[in-house]
């Protein structure tokens, strides 16, 4: 209950969307998957590990913000795309949120800074 989330995101397998949550507390790590229709916990391991170095913490508003940044990548990859996976985590000092649109056998993925809302990368 006390653990900081490091990342968080919606991961698609075999036609089945999960969610998934890495964190830790000062003793482990922890990584949790849930299936995103039913609810179900599907994993939830607990590794003890030293955490002392690690500073990610990702909010609340962080993961309200994917919703802006997937319309954004739908707005710029245009007529046919629809939202696919997702992911917020600590990256090289900031915070980033990764969002995949997908046409068909088509995707491409973009990385925004979340705090400063730009676009970071975009991988065809």
């Amino acid at each position: 209950a006390d653990a900081k989330i490091e990342s968080f995101g919606l991961d698609v397998e075999n036609g089945k969307a999960y969610y998934t949550v890495d964190g830790y507390d000062a003793k482990n790590e922890y990584e949790v998957k849930v299936d995103a229709v039913t609810g179900d916990i599907v994993k939830d391991e607990v590794e003890a590990e030293n955490t002392s170095n690690k500073v990610a913490d990702v909010q609340e508003y962080m993961i309200e913000s994917i919703d802006k940044f997937m319309d954004e990548a739908l707005k710029d990859a245009g007529q046919g795309y629809e939202a696919g996976e997702y992911e917020v985590e600590y990256d090289n000092n900031k915070y980033v949120v990764s969002v995949e649109v997908v046409n068909g056998n088509k995707d491409i993925t973009y990385e925004y800074d979340i705090e400063t809302g730009k676009l970071i990368e975009k991988d065809m």
